[in-house]
């Protein structure tokens, strides 16, 4: 007797879990046919404030019907890792690709610059600055051509003031932007975009540097040094001794060839 109820139990019990089985299930299918099968999208763990950086442990990816899916959904932490935010983002909000833009002149240069560096602007021309064939996130040398105070003439002293120094932008170009520019059409009223990538018409260059050396070389330009750009392999990170260089040292022992002119008849 108590074999045939426990038998019955079961069975009710195997019964019970069949329905209820087939009831999640044929909710599941009316939830999906109501508001589409499930996909995977990115949204915050936490509130994200405008212009923030966007780090692996401020996102999560959750599952969401298709018809809750926002317009420019992202699906992986690759898409917006790295990015910055344009708006504010709320914990549990979707971030999509209208809300999130690549770093550069829209976001602020500053957040190219590595911490603990500064950014500092150089004048160039073609003739130092490796014919402007420069470009964001190239590797340089900064070399400084100075007339020592109270010097003669052909007493120039050079030296390399800089060595591996990372290439933030040149001109408005900026390393992770798209080089680019939108300006208005005085004669049209049209906007007109405009590719910074293939002109050379730039002025000027901004390295990076550590706190200690941009005073040294600000200090140089206002004594009227001529800075000239040197581009290095990026894979060459190699700092040299390099000691200051002067006319005499070039010329060596050839130095007595100098033709010097007559002193003046008395």
């Amino acid at each position: 007797m108590n074999n045939k109820a426990f038998t019955i139990s079961l069975a009710l019990a195997a019964l019970a879990v069949f329905m209820i089985y087939e009831y999640i299930s044929s909710k599941e299918q009316e939830y999906k046919a109501k508001y589409g099968s499930e996909t995977a999208v990115v949204i915050a763990k936490k509130d994200i404030p405008e212009l923030s950086e966007i780090h692996a442990n401020m996102i999560e990816i959750v599952s969401k019907p298709k018809q809750f899916i926002e317009p420019g959904k992202t699906t992986s932490k690759e898409e917006v890792v790295g990015f910055i935010v344009s708006v504010p983002i709320r914990k549990g909000e979707q971030i999509t690709l209208n809300k999130i833009v690549a770093p550069g002149v829209k976001t602020g240069l500053s957040r190219q610059i590595s911490v603990g560096k500064r950014a500092l602007a150089i004048p160039v021309s073609d003739d130092t600055a490796v014919g402007r064939l420069l470009k964001p996130g190239d590797r340089v040398d900064l070399v400084a051509t100075i007339d020592p105070p109270g010097g003669t003439k052909g007493s120039q002293i050079t030296k390399v003031i800089l060595q591996d120094v990372l290439v933030l932008a040149v001109g408005e170009w900026v390393t992770t932007v798209a080089p680019r520019k939108v300006e208005k059409d005085d004669a049209t009223g049209k906007d007109l975009v405009r590719n910074l990538n293939v002109e050379r018409n730039f002025n000027t260059i901004t390295l990076e540097m550590e706190p200690v050396q941009a005073p040294q070389v600000v200090l140089l330009q206002n004594a009227g040094a001529r800075l000239t750009v040197m581009l290095r392999n990026s894979d060459d990170t190699d700092r040299l001794s390099l000691g200051a260089v002067t006319l005499l040292d070039v010329l060596g022992a050839d130095t007595n060839k100098i033709i010097r002119a007559p002193s003046a008849q008395r």
